[in-house]
């Protein structure tokens, strides 16, 4: 029996009360992934791959290989919702930032950024 629920109540006076159980008494399976919202860290980091003209395939890659968080490689068992967002939800957040699918930008600032948080990481891969 899970205690995580919503219940929700329409008054005489016709206000709205909820009472919201967002706590679990079980493990939550990778099934119920499919409800939860996109982590704001997993959207921000979405919109900021969006700003330096990566294409969708190219995210859905980094974010489903978990090349975004080196430091967590141990943790492979671990799966989390970055790994089950889909291209259709990068391009969800795309078209609301307003931004037309574009090709991998090779632009000295673009490659200057990403080396950038490349070497601020724990484990620093570039050479």
């Amino acid at each position: 029996f899970c205690p995580s629920r919503m219940l929700c109540k329409i008054n005489e006076n016709k206000s709205v009360s909820v009472n919201y159980i967002k706590d679990h008494n079980h493990t939550c399976q990778f099934k119920d992934t499919e409800h939860q919202h996109i982590p704001p860290s997993v959207k921000d980091k979405i919109e900021k791959w969006l700003d330096l003209g990566a294409s969708v395939d190219h995210i859905h890659k980094d974010l489903r290989e978990g090349r975004d968080a080196r430091e967590n490689r141990k943790n492979n068992n671990n799966i989390l919702k970055k790994h089950a967002i889909t291209k259709r939800h990068i391009r969800e957040i795309a078209r609301k930032m307003k931004l037309n699918h574009r090709e991998d930008r090779k632009d000295a600032e673009s490659i200057f950024y990403n080396v950038q948080n490349l070497q601020m990481e724990p484990y620093d891969p570039v050479l």
